[in-house]
């Protein structure tokens, strides 16, 4: 069974319901905090899998519900 394991950051955009104001960008270690269509956008770069499920962490914390999200690895290694 091949599996493929993320080796770098990524670019992550995670949208959110409702308005949530940009000076929580520090509390979501310094990711850009953007408003569009009645819809907030969090995005920028995470380190791994792990500085991501953090960030997700932070939303539940705060109640928000979770509209999408979009994670792109500029390299991933494959291993079996």
């Amino acid at each position: 069974m091949e599996k493929k394991i993320q080796t770098e950051k990524g670019f992550c955009e995670i949208k959110i319901k409702g308005k949530l104001e940009p000076q929580w960008a520090e509390w979501f270690d310094l990711m850009n905090i953007r408003i569009e269509s009645g819809t907030t956008i969090i995005s920028g770069f995470v380190a791994d899998q792990p500085a991501l499920q953090g960030l997700m962490e932070k939303i539940s914390m705060l109640g928000l519900t979770v509209v999408s999200i979009k994670f792109d690895s500029p390299q991933e290694k494959n291993y079996e």
